[in-house]
């Protein structure tokens, strides 16, 4: 099988067996290639970033929103794409254009040592994708030798800001990790608007430090470890990690915010309501939506504070620089969401 895998200096083509590379060859920068890929070791260069891109739908804004992250990712990284739809892999090739040849893509694993861990800590079937997905990260940097990397819903996460300047932020809060030594390193999502016991940490801006810590993940579950989480749903790996983070001080599991940034965490935009329009203020998370376009300002609607465990991150993000991002890419383009212009003067 040949894959044409669009690289934006120059032309990539892929030859696989049975979902296995064998060798590529193409033109980068102007210069012939030919590479064999059967016996090639993965490597992490030192000060070479990392980035893991989970995809499983390409609804709605999904592949703006991957060709998104794909930008944001300098050219001196590796990124692995994990899908397991061979027919969403197939619409990632033709639609989206990487900056270089250090692209592979990756289907989750589902070897028996996963499988046993799904068993065993008794996760909801439907999330059984997701966990895999997850997993894969962990058991895929663990074999390669991968020490740290960027673990990314890719399909439905947009970071409201130029590329360049989205890395520079993502850079400054992976060197904060890398220092503080912080395993798992997340975007608040959900943090904050938990209450006691169920503040709900979750992935989809992660920073991982790996550490070969995957044993140790899968090792310590057993099936009654969801009690601490009595009445909440569902019981997915993002809620096992949550168990991790108050049961075992030594995994040092954080959330973190960048003030001012507007963020996305839906493929339609607004089809999750004000959850998926999110802004980060100072000491709150405003949902714009709520707040603007019905004029709501009650707490837990129009927003919610910060909790006192998010590490704050001030980046010189501009307050309207995200919805004049969001504009230029999506709204001034499609006229089904003109009616943001609702929105518009969020900042007024």
């Amino acid at each position: 099988m040949k894959l044409r895998i669009k690289i934006s200096n120059g032309k990539l083509r892929r030859i696989s067996i049975f979902g296995i590379p064998i060798f590529e060859y193409g033109i980068e920068h102007n210069q012939k290639f030919l590479k064999f890929l059967l016996f090639s070791k993965i490597t992490q260069k030192e000060h070479e970033e990392i980035f893991y891109l989970k995809l499983n739908k390409t609804n709605g804004y999904a592949l703006n929103f991957f060709q998104h992250w794909v930008n944001i990712i300098p050219e001196n990284s590796k990124i692995f794409v994990i899908v397991d739809d061979k027919n969403i892999q197939e619409k990632v090739i033709d639609k989206i254009i990487f900056k270089n040849r250090k692209v592979y893509f990756i289907k989750s694993v589902r070897n028996n040592k996963l499988k046993r861990f799904l068993k065993t800590a008794k996760l909801d079937r439907c999330w059984h994708n997701a966990a895999c997905a997850h997993l894969t990260t962990f058991y895929h940097s663990q074999k390669n030798n991968i020490r740290t990397f960027w673990n990314i819903d890719a399909d439905d996460t947009l970071i409201c800001l130029e590329p360049q300047k989205a890395y520079s932020c993502l850079e400054k809060v992976s060197n904060y990790a890398k220092e503080k030594n912080i395993d798992a390193f997340s975007l608040d999502f959900y943090y904050s608007r938990g209450a006691g016991n169920f503040n709900h940490w979750s992935f989809g801006v992660t920073h991982i430090i790996n550490n070969k810590k995957l044993d140790y993940l899968l090792s310590i579950a057993h099936p009654d470890w969801f009690k601490m989480f009595e009445g909440i749903k569902p019981r997915n790996f993002d809620w096992y990690m949550n168990y991790i983070k108050a049961t075992l001080k030594d995994y040092k599991i954080c959330a973190y915010s960048i003030d001012n940034l507007l963020f996305l965490h839906d493929t339609a935009f607004f089809s999750a309501g004000w959850l998926s329009f999110m802004q980060y203020k100072n000491d709150v998370i405003e949902y714009p939506i709520f707040k603007k376009f019905y004029g709501l300002d009650d707490i837990g609607l129009a927003y919610v504070p910060l909790h006192n465990d998010i590490i704050k991150f001030d980046l010189n993000v501009g307050e309207a620089e995200g919805l004049e991002f969001l504009y230029d890419k999506f709204v001034n383009k499609d006229v089904h969401y003109t009616f943001v212009n609702a929105v518009k003067n969020i900042n007024k």
